[in-house]
């Protein structure tokens, strides 16, 4: 198997077919497994997912049921069970770009020195000449631990990345609610080389403002206090100085007020 895509779901219903069709899209049904993880719902997601079973019996389709535990742990148990050399994570509210998985695919083959292959979503607002472009590829740029830093560059259904190095990083911390994926790719980018394509590659949320409207992401208290925890471990690692950790601290504040604003004046305004 070439490539596990896990799919966390939580009350999922209404958004996780059109989910798993985008992962049909990409045209290498043989080469991916698809496991959904069902993170203690209460609606009728199992019953969705088993009917794509029923009606795609020459895909592999694997559900997992567990207690509500939250994104991270449900991520790692799904990729504890996943067999493929590749891992794509895919949040149940997202949608692929066709050929997504196979553009990055291409490109983890070709670039055996990177770990991660990210890409661009609407709302990002990446300035691509912050980076350093990788030239045999036209649209991939590396994105570093300090680039990092100061930006979240990966959103987590952008994501491709090998599985031998998601397990030698340690995964998500299990337990965490908000801001899991940004200590992951902080410990990625600290000991690997990562790209980002500047291609669209996903229907963030159906259109949903980044931390707008409903969701884990528009909670900003917890994804603040998610963000500074995050500071603080890379901090007790020795990753980044005492001074770094206060002027990223700082950073990190105001940017959380920035947020808060755009929330709760701007986006208002605009409706």
């Amino acid at each position: 198997m070439k490539i596990s895509v896990i799919i966390p779901a939580f009350n999922a219903e209404k958004t996780i077919e059109e989910s798993i069709n985008s992962v049909f899209l990409q045209d290498m049904n043989e080469l991916i497994e698809i496991i959904v993880i069902n993170d203690g719902s209460t609606d009728l997601t199992v019953n969705v997912v088993n009917k794509i079973i029923e009606q795609n019996p020459l895909s592999k389709i694997i559900i997992l049921n567990q207690n509500n535990q939250g994104v991270a742990t449900a991520r790692n148990n799904g990729v504890n069970k996943a067999i493929g050399e590749y891992i794509a994570f895919l949040d149940s509210d997202d949608v692929w770009e066709k050929y997504k998985l196979k553009r990055q695919a291409d490109f983890l083959d070709m670039h055996l020195n990177f770990a991660l292959v990210a890409g661009n979503f609407n709302g990002l607002g990446a300035d691509f000449t912050l980076l350093k472009k990788i030239e045999s590829d036209n649209s991939y740029y590396e994105v570093t631990f300090d680039n990092l830093l100061l930006k979240h560059y990966f959103q987590p259904s952008t994501v491709l990345l090998r599985k031998d190095i998601f397990v030698k990083v340690g995964g998500f911390k299990s337990g965490m609610t908000h801001a899991e994926e940004g200590l992951l790719f902080f410990k990625l980018a600290y000991s690997h080389k990562c790209a980002l394509d500047k291609n669209i590659t996903i229907n963030y949320g159906n259109g949903k403002h980044a931390f707008g409207d409903s969701g884990l992401a528009s909670n900003l208290r917890k994804m603040q206090f998610g963000e500074l925890y995050n500071l603080c471990c890379i901090y007790r690692e020795n990753k980044i100085s005492v001074l770094r950790f206060i002027f990223l601290f700082f950073y990190s504040c105001a940017k959380f007020v920035r947020r808060v604003f755009i929330k709760e004046i701007i986006l208002p305004f605009r409706r």
